[in-house]
C-alpha cells in the first residue's frame, strides 16, 4: 500500500508541559549523573505522562478544545482545570464538508481525522492508498476541499451548509468511518452560545437552562491548567522519574537482602503504586 504525505513535522527534546525539570530532578538526586541530561528529560517526560494519565487531565495551562457529553443538568465540568479563559461554547455541530470514493474493485475505504491530518484510506484494488492531509496546511474548508479533490485515486469532496471559509481546525475528530456504501460528513461546532458562566478553579460551566444531555453535544474551547506547577505535585513527578532511573540497575523481582550485619528491604512494586495513587489523590480529575 502507497503512504502519501502531503504535509508533515516533528518535534523532540523536553515536552514544554512537563511537571519538572532536569535542573529540579538533578538538584533532588544524591548523586547526579554527568553528561545524562537528555536521559533524564526523557524520564521527565514519562513521569509527567504517567501523572496524567493517573489523574486523566492535562496539568499545564495550555489551549483546548473538547466535545463534551451534555449532562442534562445545568452544571458540566471542563477536564482541564483550573480555567482562566473561556472563548467559545457551542451546542451542537452542523455538516461542512463530504466525502466519498469512487473505487469500485477496493475492499473498503475509510475517513479519519485526528485534528492534524485527514486520514483517506483505500485497501486493495488499484487505488489501493494511505493519504494524510496536514490540516495546518489547508486553512479553510474549501482550500481542503479542493486538495481532496486533487488527491484523485477515486476519492472526491465538496463543501456544505456555505461554509467555504470555516477555519479545519474547527473539524472534529473521528476514528476511521467507511465510505465504501455511503459518504461520510465532517463537522464543526454550531453557532456559539452565551448564556453561561464559569467557576475558575472547578472548571465548572453553569448554564441556568442546562445542558442539553447527548454524546459529545457540547464543544467548548478553553485555556486551562496550572501556569505553576504545585509544589506536591512537582515532587510526585521527581519521585517517579527518580524511581524509574533506579530501577535501570535494580533487581525488580527482589524484596530485600542481607551482606552480613546490613540488610536492607526494599518497598513493593504494589506499595509503591499506592503511594503515588495517594500522593496524586487530590489532582485527580473531578467527574461530578
Amino acid at each position: 500500500m502507497a503512504n502519501i504525505i502531503v504535509d508533515g513535522s516533528a518535534a523532540g527534546g523536553v515536552d514544554a508541559y512537563a511537571l519538572t525539570s532536569v535542573a529540579n530532578l538533578k538538584a533532588y538526586m544524591a548523586v547526579a549523573p554527568v553528561g545524562a541530561d537528555a536521559f533524564l528529560g526523557t524520564l521527565v517526560n514519562r513521569a509527567s505522562d504517567i501523572i496524567e494519565s493517573i489523574c486523566d487531565r492535562e496539568m499545564m495551562t495550555r489551549s483546548h478544545a473538547d466535545w463534551l457529553d451534555g449532562t442534562g443538568s445545568r452544571n458540566l465540568l471542563l477536564p482541564n482545570y483550573p480555567v482562566t479563559a473561556v472563548a467559545r461554547v457551542c451546542i451542537g455541530s452542523r455538516d461542512v464538508l463530504s466525502l466519498s470514493n469512487s473505487s469500485t474493485d477496493a475492499a473498503y475505504m475509510t475517513v479519519a481525522n485526528d485534528a492534524t491530518n485527514i486520514t483517506l484510506v483505500v485497501s486493495g484494488g488499484v487505488n489501493a492508498s494511505s493519504t494524510d492531509i496536514a490540516l495546518a496546511g489547508f486553512a479553510t474548508v474549501t482550500l481542503l476541499v479542493a486538495q481532496i479533490n486533487a488527491t484523485g485515486l477515486g476519492w472526491s469532496a465538496s463543501v456544505l451548509n456555505s461554509a467555504d471559509a470555516h477555519p479545519t481546525s474547527d473539524l472534529k475528530t473521528i476514528v476511521a468511518r467507511g465510505v465504501t456504501s455511503s459518504a461520510v460528513y465532517l463537522t464543526v461546532p454550531e453557532e456559539p452560545v452565551s448564556d453561561y458562566e464559569w467557576d475558575t478553579l472547578s472548571g465548572q460551566l453553569y448554564n441556568a437552562g442546562g445542558w442539553p444531555a447527548g454524546h459529545e453535544n457540547i464543544y467548548v474551547a478553553y485555556t486551562g491548567g496550572y501556569a505553576t506547577v504545585p509544589d506536591d505535585l512537582e515532587q510526585a513527578c521527581i519521585e517517579i522519574a527518580l524511581t524509574m532511573y533506579q530501577s535501570r540497575s535494580t533487581d525488580r523481582t527482589m524484596t530485600s537482602e542481607r551482606l552480613g550485619d546490613y540488610a536492607y528491604t526494599l518497598r513493593a512494586e504494589v506499595d509503591q503504586s499506592d503511594y503515588y495513587q495517594r500522593l496524586l489523590s487530590p489532582y485527580r480529575r473531578r467527574i461530578a
